[in-house]
């Protein structure tokens, strides 16, 4: 059995929703999270609000709720530290079992899964970087486009669209890559490298 196979189908599982929320959250990322919360001291425990007007924080909750993404950055950061927790022991030369992937999984998504999917953490996180570049009234304007048709109908497809986009990208680049090989091949040897053993 894979060792890794529980996180990594998991992860492969959830990259394209992933994916798709990057471009509906307007530079929300999910790895900026992680990265704004993995170097957050204990004391705040990653996220706060303060100096944010409370009516500009509430605009981000809904701006935030409306997507309906919480959850899903919550399993997302867990299965990834999951995945890479999993990795690093296995670096030290230990045998990773299936039992230890599901305490590992377990104890990730009650610790990361929890806490990333909570939708007032995650304002907390967000208010104060959007503060910076947009007002109340403009993400009242992101909420109100989000409710409206074509903003339901923008959440509701852009998984699939995504999905679909990176499929076309996939099949491109694959097409491509072997008529580059062949270039950095020839180069390679007009330069007299060879990468040959």
């Amino acid at each position: 059995m894979n060792p890794f196979l529980l996180a990594s189908t998991a992860s492969r599982r959830l990259a394209p929703l992933m994916v798709a929320s990057l471009f509906f959250a307007a530079g929300l990322t999910f790895a900026a999270a992680l990265t704004f919360a993995a170097g957050a001291s204990a004391a705040d425990d990653g996220a706060t609000s303060k100096g944010v007007d409370p009516a500009f924080r509430q605009a981000i909750r809904e701006y935030v709720e409306i997507q309906g993404t919480a959850e899903m950055t919550g399993q997302t950061i867990a299965y990834g530290m999951a995945e890479q927790t999993l990795q690093a022991i296995a670096q030290t030369g230990a045998e990773v079992t299936e039992p230890m992937q599901q305490i590992v999984l377990g104890e990730s998504l009650a610790t990361f899964g929890k806490k990333f999917s909570d939708v007032d953490y995650l304002t907390d996180l967000w208010a104060p970087i959007y503060a910076e570049h947009f007002s109340e009234a403009e993400i009242r304007q992101l909420v109100a486009f989000y409710k409206s048709p074509v903003g339901s109908k923008t959440l509701e497809l852009m998984v699939p669209i995504s999905q679909a986009g990176n499929e076309r990208l996939q099949e491109a680049t694959f097409a491509i890559a072997p008529g580059f090989q062949l270039a950095v091949d020839a180069k390679l040897r007009e330069a007299g490298i060879s990468v040959t053993p």
